[in-house]
């Protein structure tokens, strides 16, 4: 599920956006959860947690470089 969500990081649009600010709050929930309650304090919310932050990083990373490409200028 992670490499479809980065596939579809490769589109650029409104939709994307949408996106990347969903997976975004998804992880500030998740950190805040891990860091403020004992119950979510064990090693499997952990990799959750990282899981999450590797999709946003990945999906702004993708994003980027796809745009830059999409709207480079040729001299």
């Amino acid at each position: 599920l992670l490499f479809i969500e980065i596939i579809n990081a490769t589109r650029t649009g409104t939709l994307t956006i949408v996106n990347h600010g969903l997976s975004m709050l998804v992880l500030l929930v998740a950190v805040v959860e891990f860091i403020v309650l004992p119950q979510f304090g064990t090693s499997d919310f952990f990799l959750i947690v990282m899981l999450t932050l590797l999709d946003v990083i990945a999906g702004f990373t993708v994003t980027i470089t796809s745009a830059r490409r999409d709207f480079s200028v040729n001299e």
